[in-house]
């Protein structure tokens, strides 16, 4: 991610800390860089939004894989 990207990034959740969007690419970013832990903190974040436009189902199976992910680091 760019730092241009995480500055807008930045400036969405100082408007508004739930926001999904921005979440879920902080969620992406810290998964594939292998920050499991803050990619599930940023992935809880979005599910206790109780916002109904989220796919749940998807979030909950990508937390898994970082759940397993983690584990297998330690």
């Amino acid at each position: 991610m760019t730092v241009e990207i995480q500055a807008i990034i930045e400036q969405a959740l100082q408007l508004d800390k739930n926001e999904n969007a921005s979440l879920l690419l902080l969620a992406s970013d810290s998964f594939l860089n292998n920050n499991f832990q803050q990619a599930l903190d940023n992935w809880r974040k979005v599910l206790d939004s109780n916002n109904d436009s989220i796919n749940r189902r998807a979030i909950i199976q990508s937390m898994e894989m970082a759940r397993q992910m983690l584990n297998s680091q330690q």
